[in-house]
């Protein structure tokens, strides 16, 4: 997916990490394999896309990762996507001086 956009644009100005497959039902509800997918299609495809886009970052260039409030109250019969985000605040802060370009 990046290698096709830098072929057809020559570079990535913006970065937009807003998506996820959500684990349908609670805590006690789904199983490992579900709750990993949930997991591999938030945190670890933003982390993914981080890495793959880094090198192709304009001068400028930015990185936008999205979560909902739900990731800042926690509401253990939620479903655990609202689990899975609370993660991501803190990823904005441990990535903030990774992903500076020159």
């Amino acid at each position: 997916m990046v290698e096709t956009v830098v072929e057809r644009f020559g570079a990535i100005d913006i970065l937009v990490n807003n998506a996820q497959s959500p684990a349908p039902g609670s805590l006690l509800d789904i199983d490992e394999s579900t709750y990993r997918g949930a997991f591999e299609s938030g945190s670890t495809a933003m982390w993914r896309l981080m890495r793959a886009c880094h090198p192709h970052l304009v001068g400028g260039g930015a990185v936008v990762n999205l979560g909902s409030a739900a990731g800042i109250r926690w509401n253990p019969s939620g479903p655990v996507p609202m689990r899975l985000r609370r993660k991501r605040s803190g990823d904005r802060h441990r990535t903030r001086g990774d992903i500076s370009v020159q």
